[in-house]
């Protein structure tokens, strides 16, 4: 029996999920980002030093790898990638100006529900520098992408101000919740910050919560106002939310979220972050990212990339299906026509062969028998139109 809040992939399932990972990775590489993978096993201080001990990661969400002759409690499986990213460059070069994406496993002992998972595939990019700009591109970025999937999205963003001014908000937010009654007994001990990301967003307006923005520079604003202005330029639909702050202590500067255009779950999530680099032992250089669960896309999906299936069915005739399937194969990847999947058929009764091709519902069948072999021919089937032709085996490429 599989673990409760795990996947296995399997069938067409897994064929899905392997083609967003590699529509993820084309989609990074010519926008200039190099892909990285880190060890899934990191040590617990390292979290505890860049999402802060007051976080749902560090309470009650770290997965701690133990072994029976060694029960200390310092390692632990990854549950999210930007400090493993910065570990990462930190010890294996320097960090200013590198665009980094990443696609892989992370861990959360969260409760399983819908679209939440204790082990789910996690893509994302770090981009480092200060240049608002930089937050532009990321989040155009993150848009792009997403509308290769689905339309129905919406983009809120928001800005914490420079470092130092979160901490000042959490203080007037602390203020305000006791004023008013807010926090129960079983929030006390939970960040003001925290409880704000977990409110409705009916809530947050009922309760009339302070606004961020108010309290912070008017070089954070100028700064802000920029980000906007470019995002609306380059035709990116987004609100402001004066409630967004997310829910790790490490972000300030812009802030966002993409949601479901008909639900308040974020499906991608990030920000600007200015310190984190140096308190995990690297330059002083800000960085910025975003991040989404390959689970939650899935959801999101109102089409699939389209694939095509061509079946090579050979009655008697397997040595000459193999040439013809290596012939094709060979056009396939030279034409990068990575849609296109051939699946072999071998029968000496042509009932039993179609019986699997009606299994495998193919585009095309393209038939090797013994005719086709001494006329070094391919009979194929075109299973939309039901119109059959034949061509030479070295026109192969005429039936892409």
């Amino acid at each position: 029996m599989s673990i409760k809040g795990t996947i296995d992939w399997t069938g067409n399932d897994y064929q899905l999920r392997q083609k967003i990972l590699n529509a993820f990775h084309d989609f990074m590489y010519i926008r200039g980002f190099e892909m990285i993978e880190p060890s899934i096993l990191e040590r617990y201080e390292l979290f505890s030093r860049s999402v802060g001990e007051s976080s749902d990661i560090m309470q009650k969400e770290l997965f701690f790898a133990v072994s029976k002759m060694k029960q200390n409690l310092d390692i632990v499986l990854r549950p999210e990638y930007t400090t493993s990213i910065i570990r990462t460059l930190v010890e294996h070069g320097h960090v200013h100006d590198k665009k980094i994406a990443y696609a892989g496993k992370v861990f959360r002992h969260d409760r399983p529900q819908k679209e939440r998972y204790r082990e789910f595939t996690q893509l994302g990019c770090e981009v480092f520098g200060d240049d608002p700009f930089i937050d532009i591109e990321v989040i155009l970025y993150a848009v792009e992408f997403l509308k290769k999937y689905s339309h129905n999205i919406k983009v809120k963003i928001n800005s914490l101000g420079s470092p130092g001014v979160l901490e000042k908000y959490k203080d007037i937010v602390s203020d305000f919740f006791k004023q008013h009654d807010i926090a129960d007994e079983n929030s006390k001990d939970i960040s003001p910050i925290r409880l704000i990301d977990k409110m409705s967003p009916e809530e947050k307006v009922s309760y009339n919560l302070p606004k961020i923005l108010d309290y912070i520079s008017n070089d954070d604003k100028q700064r802000f106002n920029l980000v906007c202005n470019e995002l609306q330029k380059l035709n990116v639909d987004f609100s402001i939310d004066p409630y967004l702050v997310r829910g790790l202590d490490y972000y300030n500067q812009t802030v966002f979220e993409i949601e479901k255009t008909d639900s308040n779950n974020a499906i991608l999530g990030g920000g600007r972050y200015h310190g984190l680099v140096k308190r995990l032992g690297g330059q002083d250089v800000s960085g910025i990212g975003w991040s989404v669960g390959l689970e939650r896309i899935l959801s999101l999906m109102e089409y699939a990339p389209n694939e095509k299936i061509y079946a090579i069915v050979s009655i008697n005739e397997h040595s000459y299906a193999l040439k013809v399937a290596n012939t094709l194969q060979k056009e396939l990847s030279n034409a990068d026509l990575k849609f296109i999947r051939t699946m072999l058929i071998f029968e000496s009764n042509m009932k039993r062969a179609m019986k699997k091709v009606g299994n495998i519902n193919p585009d095309k069948i393209i038939f090797c028998g013994q005719e086709e072999k001494n006329n070094e021919s391919i009979s194929v089937k075109d299973c939309v139109t039901q119109l059959q032709n034949e061509y030479v085996l070295k026109d192969i490429n005429k039936i892409l």
